[in-house]
Parts: structure tokens; C-alpha cells; sequence
């Protein structure tokens, strides 16, 4: 999308003044999601245990509430190791990749010389439906997922845009 604005003097494009900027901050969902599973352990862990008097035997309610903190306690660990992409093509032919989890961020600069690939992939979620992947791929940085979703149109134009802008 080109908004071209002439007066007597001179033309300003908008894609030379906004960078490309594209985002995958799915992991962020991850994280939510977990924390929230993990709260609603906590909360039901802190009723059992306050109402204990009330309740016979507590063995049980020990044997039942344990599976429920492994799984919370390793999915939490799983959701805050997946990384957050942010892509920004700053200046044609010049891309900066930023890789965050938790407490860790890693910023490449990449020419488009070391961008080795940017595809499409389709794939199959856990229900079996249709989902595509928008992989860039980068000497230094291998395989990054830069856009995804379950409609094939939108992770393509956000790859168009950012092929585009490295291009121009």
C-alpha cells in the first residue's frame, strides 16, 4: 500500500517513512493461558486446603491436586521458553530480528543476502485444519516463524510486505 501525497515541492511516499514492522507474540498467549491454569490450581488448592476440616480424608484430595501442579508447574515452563519474533526491515535490504523469551533477547541485524528463504508453510493443526506458517529463514538465526494462522491469505500478505520491503 503506497499513499502517495504531491504538492509543489516534493512527493512523500509512506512506505519510505514507516518501517515493516511484523510481530509473532503467540508465546504471549502461551504464558496468559498458563497462568491462568495455574492460578485456578492455586485458588482451588487454597479452598481444599482451607476447608480441609470439612472434608474426609485428604489423601485423596492430595492424589487429585498433584497431577494438576505438575502439569501447570511444566506447562508454565513450556509457555515461558517459547519466543516472542519481532521483524523490522528498517531500510531496504537491511532487517533486524529480535528473539525474546522471558529473561533472555537476542537482536540479529540481517542483510537480505542472509536471508536464505521466506515461504509459506502449510501445515496441520492438533483438530487437522489447514495452518500456515510465515518461516523466514536466516543464516545465523536458522528458521523463524514470523507470522501464523488458520487463514492462508493474511500469513501471506504479511510475507508479500515484508519481501516487499526488503526488496525495495
Amino acid at each position: 500500500m503506497t499513499l502517495n501525497v504531491h504538492n509543489a515541492h516534493e512527493a512523500f511516499c509512506y512506505e519510505d517513512v514507516v518501517p515493516v514492522v511484523l510481530r509473532n507474540r503467540l508465546a504471549l498467549f502461551y504464558r496468559g493461558f498458563m497462568l491462568t491454569f495455574l492460578a485456578g490450581v492455586l485458588l482451588i488448592t487454597w479452598v481444599a486446603f482451607r476447608d480441609r476440616d470439612t472434608i474426609e480424608g485428604v489423601g485423596w484430595l492430595t492424589a487429585v491436586l498433584v497431577p494438576f501442579w505438575i502439569a501447570g508447574l511444566w506447562g508454565c515452563w513450556w509457555a515461558f521458553r517459547q519466543e516472542t519474533i519481532t521483524v523490522t526491515v528498517s531500510s531496504p535490504g537491511r532487517l533486524v530480528l529480535i528473539t525474546s523469551t522471558l529473561f533472555q533477547s537476542t537482536r540479529l541485524e540481517v542483510t537480505s543476502a542472509m536471508v536464505s528463504r521466506i515461504d509459506v508453510v502449510e501445515g496441520k493443526d492438533s483438530d487437522g485444519d489447514p495452518y500456515f506458517r510465515g518461516v523466514l529463514s536466516v543464516a545465523g538465526a536458522g528458521h523463524v516463524t514470523v507470522a501464523e494462522g488458520h487463514q492462508r491469505r493474511i500469513v501471506e500478505k504479511k510475507i508479500e510486505r515484508l519481501q516487499s520491503a526488503l526488496q525495495a
